[in-house]
């Protein structure tokens, strides 16, 4: 440890933060993670039950009965992970960016989750129902590319820490 201007600096890396990698703690990344599942598994849970209920035994009424539900709950775990993601961004993605770290995984991630963002707002705000379908269509495959994105980045960050 050094000393300068009455401030101790420690000997870790510039990019970590009392041990953690880029800013998040093993909590931090917990509920990260979770917020980001939630949203993930409330999303799907309603595509199998609009798109497939016939096919798991499901009637009509009552698939979207659940259906309602999911979106409630969906709704809700966006809320929670889009305050864990913006969490992440004045610490871990500003570290990450100037140590030239996971740039391309991290900015795929950055930009699906935005356009995921204005696609479900859209779909949410904007009542035009001929533009509601496609946007629909768009935000579930974008669904997916944010998942993937986020797999992607996640074991980017795995295979560094084994290096």
């Amino acid at each position: 440890m050094s000393v300068h201007s009455g401030v101790t600096a420690s000997s870790a890396p510039a990019h970590t933060v009392r041990g953690a990698a880029f800013g998040l703690s093993r909590g931090h990344r917990r509920w990260l993670h979770r917020a980001m599942l939630a949203v993930a598994l409330t999303g799907l849970v309603w595509m199998v039950l609009h798109y497939g209920h016939g096919l798991i035994g499901m009637d009509g009424r009552a698939a979207r009965s659940v259906e309602a539900w999911c979106m409630k709950l969906h709704g809700a775990a966006v809320m929670a992970a889009l305050v864990a993601f913006g969490s992440v961004l004045p610490h871990h993605v500003r570290l990450a960016w100037r140590a030239r770290r996971h740039r391309l995984s991290g900015g795929g991630l950055i930009a699906a989750v935005l356009t995921l963002v204005l696609t479900g707002y859209g779909l949410y705000y904007l009542g035009d129902e001929d533009w509601h379908d496609y946007a629909s269509w768009g935000h579930q495959v974008l669904a997916a590319a944010a998942v993937a994105a986020c797999l992607i980045h996640l074991r980017s960050d795995r295979r560094a820490r084994r290096e």
